[in-house]
């Protein structure tokens, strides 16, 4: 977050290009929307979102990109394999989050430049 006094800023709300059910229904209409419409998954289904991002075209800009959602959601998924202790222990260390956000974002920008 950027806590410095005097920079402008503006925001601005991207709708979901897609949203997918795992059994390819189209999930858009469901949910998006502020309501009490949600959609029910049950053992392996899940829904991807898709987002169309289109960089500023002003150099001198920087782009944040903020997930915001709704509902409840609670994983019934089994992942198979041991865990990694000392992976995750790494998460303890200051702004350890913040740089793997920043590098899972980094491999999906690299991704859709191809």
């Amino acid at each position: 977050m950027d806590f410095s006094t005097g920079n402008s800023f503006t925001t601005q709300t991207i709708q979901p290009s897609s949203v997918l059910k795992s059994d390819g229904t189209d999930q858009t209409e469901k949910l998006i929307a502020r309501d009490t419409i949600y959609s029910h998954l049950a053992g392996d289904e899940e829904i991807k979102f898709s987002y169309a991002v289109i960089p500023s075209k002003d150099t001198s800009s920087i782009s944040s990109y903020f997930l915001v959602s709704g509902g409840y959601y609670h994983s019934l998924k089994q992942i198979a394999g041991k865990t990694n202790y000392l992976k995750l222990n790494e998460f303890r260390k200051k702004g350890m989050f913040d740089k793997y956000s920043r590098e899972k974002y980094g491999e999906v920008i690299m991704a859709s430049k191809k």
